[in-house]
Parts: C-alpha cells; sequence; structure tokens
C-alpha cells in the first residue's frame, strides 16, 4: 500500500514544481514619468544595425528642467514594449509641434538593463 502512494505522490509533487517554475514573472507596474517635449524622435528600420536591439526611441526634455530622458520601444531593449504605426505619428505630431506640446509618459523598467520602456503617454497643450 506504501508504494501504491509513492507512486501517485511523486507525479504531484513532480507537477507542482514545474507548474511553480512556469508560472509567469509578476508584471511590473506601469509609472508615470515627467512631463516633458519630445526633443528627438528615433525610429530604427529593419534594415538598420540598431533594429535589433530597439525599434525606436524618443527624448524628452522635462519641463523646467535641462534633464533630457529617453524611452524606448522594441527590440531586445523593450521585447514587450511596442507601438503601432498611428502611435509613432502621434508622437512625430508631438516632436513637431514641441514648443505647444507637452508628453507625460507612461513606462516599465526593463529588468537589469534600467531602460524606461515606452508603454503609453499623454499628450498635452501648454
Amino acid at each position: 500500500m506504501q508504494r501504491l502512494f509513492d507512486s501517485v505522490r511523486l507525479p504531484s509533487i513532480a507537477l507542482a514544481l514545474v507548474a511553480s517554475l512556469a508560472a509567469p514573472l509578476p508584471a511590473h507596474a506601469d509609472e508615470e514619468g515627467k512631463a516633458g517635449r519630445v526633443t528627438e524622435l528615433r525610429i530604427n528600420t529593419p534594415g538598420s544595425d540598431a533594429h535589433p536591439s530597439f525599434h525606436g526611441s524618443i527624448i524628452l526634455k522635462l519641463v523646467g528642467s535641462s534633464t533630457l530622458v529617453e524611452y524606448r520601444w522594441g527590440g531586445s531593449s523593450c521585447p514587450r514594449q511596442t507601438l503601432s504605426d498611428p502611435q509613432i505619428q502621434v508622437l512625430a505630431h508631438a516632436f513637431v509641434q514641441r514648443t505647444r506640446t507637452k508628453l507625460v509618459p507612461m513606462y516599465t523598467m526593463e529588468e537589469g538593463s534600467g531602460t524606461r520602456c515606452l508603454v503609453g503617454f499623454t499628450l498635452a497643450a501648454g
């Protein structure tokens, strides 16, 4: 009887162990960055040597400061964050209208690299 109990218990313990290893890591909460003006918009096309690292970035000059902050998306820098073409067009418009438009980024920090990965944004007049 003991042998039957052990043979049933061992697979259930192994299954529990595998399930705990396969469980997703806790998601990092989105953080809200400080408002700034888009001073640079970079798009790395698939032909670029930088494309595998990141697909694009914006650099914000924080309002009331000379501090510049970079936010990236795509590639190995931010593999879970991508932007659609319409979202990139909105960023391009914010760049063109930077003297009249402030951007407040939403981002997550990429583990290990300290890269700010853009996951959303708010535009405001001013």
